[in-house]
């Protein structure tokens, strides 16, 4: 995640967001992330047609608002995904066609209900879980910055919270 995050922050220092950040645009060559899809990327502003992945959207992207913190929120909800094994705001009802999709999720994401679930959730560091909700904040304003968050990651990393759960997946994963 933080190496995909670096891409993003290049994107931000072009002037640029991204708009649909999701695991799968994140790519991995030879142990390597980078971010890809880039074919929603666009200029800070307001718009009138809502884009980007069900699960993966911002509520004031949804709002017709797109800046950064609306990637910052879509880099949380990215990473949820990969540690938990799904989006943190859960899964669209069964049958709905993607605009439903959308508010229902979004209107989960402005209330704030997180879904810690899947075998790994109670396994997750505390720490881990927290950097992330503070980049799932509904209100932009009070959301992790991109380098914020990032920041934050590199320290759970280095102090070695999210190594020992990665580690003792892996480990899993053998047995």
């Amino acid at each position: 995640m933080l190496e995909f995050g670096r891409g993003l922050s290049s994107v931000h220092a072009a002037g640029l967001v991204h708009g649909d950040i999701k695991p799968e645009n994140v790519l991995i060559k030879a142990g390597v992330a980078k971010l890809g899809d880039f074919g929603l990327v666009t200029a800070p502003g307001c718009t009138e047609r809502v884009s980007g992945t069900p699960g993966y959207i911002a509520p004031e992207v949804a709002d017709g608002r797109q800046g950064p913190a609306g990637d910052v929120f879509v880099l949380a909800c990215c990473t949820w995904a990969c540690l938990f094994g799904g989006p943190p705001f859960g899964e669209a009802p069964g049958g709905a066609d993607a605009s439903a999709a959308t508010l229902v999720l979004v209107e989960r994401a402005r209330e704030g209900k997180v879904c810690e679930r899947g075998r790994d959730s109670t396994r997750v560091p505390s720490a881990v879980s927290s950097a992330l909700r503070w980049g799932l904040r509904s209100d932009p304003a009070r959301r992790a910055t991109l380098d914020e968050l990032l920041t934050q990651l590199r320290v759970l990393r280095s102090s070695g919270a999210l190594g020992r759960w990665v580690r003792s997946r892996r480990l899993e994963g053998l047995a």
